[in-house]
């Protein structure tokens, strides 16, 4: 797998941010619309978790993997190693990845002003759109993708960790439905802002100059001095 280029990057945040924005516009503008298929996705999750404890079990290892804190410390991380490895311009796209993507969130959530479900199965609080861990997850596995992208060597770390990670963003985001924690639309637009915000930092990341998206800083390359031989 390799690193995306700029085009790819630059029209994968403008395709998430306009589904983005009309899902949005959608969910604020026909809430009763949408509701009424988001209801019964619900209803039918929270029946099904109800009679089938290990699934619920399941569903909330899940979506614990995902709450405020592992994110926030593993962004922390990432950024201090970058920093102590001299990627600046890749620690600057981590913090504007997450940073961006976080305050487009609270913008929309707090305008939306969209309620929860009301009989949910796991703890949560605020209003629901869109999905404050899904967004998180979607973030984070984008941007250890590119990371692993950018700078790993190994050709089976490049292989198997941006899977892992993007499906288990994919689990957070269900998680949040099968245990009725948000609707279906609230975990749809948290996929799609994290991908615009992450796409969109991507972009300007590979914006930013020559060898911005290297794998590894150029090698310094030593020149053994020539003895010359006897004719």
């Amino acid at each position: 797998m390799r690193f995306p280029s700029s085009r790819v990057m630059w029209w994968t945040a403008v395709a998430a941010a306009a589904a983005f924005v009309a899902l949005t516009g959608t969910v604020a503008r026909f809430g009763a619309v949408v509701g009424g298929a988001d209801r019964a996705v619900s209803d039918h999750a929270r029946s099904f978790a109800l009679t089938h404890h290990g699934w619920r079990a399941f569903w909330s290892a899940v979506t614990h993997t995902a709450d405020s804190p592992v994110p926030l410390c593993a962004g922390a991380v990432t950024l201090a190693w970058l920093v102590c490895r001299g990627r600046y311009r890749a620690a600057v796209f981590t913090a504007a990845a997450g940073v961006g993507a976080t305050v487009v969130r609270l913008g929309v959530l707090h305008a939306v002003a969209r309620p929860r479900p009301v009989e949910r199965l796991t703890a949560s609080a605020g209003w629901a759109y869109p999905s404050g861990h899904t967004t998180g997850a979607t973030v984070t596995a984008l941007v250890v993708t590119l990371l692993v992208l950018l700078v790993a060597r190994s050709p089976r770390v490049r292989a198997l960790v941006p899977p892992i990670a993007l499906g288990w963003a994919a689990l957070v985001g269900c998680s949040r439905v099968a245990l009725v924690a948000h609707w279906p639309t609230d975990v749809l637009g948290g996929w799609l802002l994290g991908t615009a915000a992450t796409g969109l930092a991507g972009w300007a990341l590979l914006r930013a100059g020559p060898g911005a998206a290297a794998a590894d800083p150029p090698a310094r390359v030593r020149h053994r001095p020539r003895v010359a031989r006897g004719g």
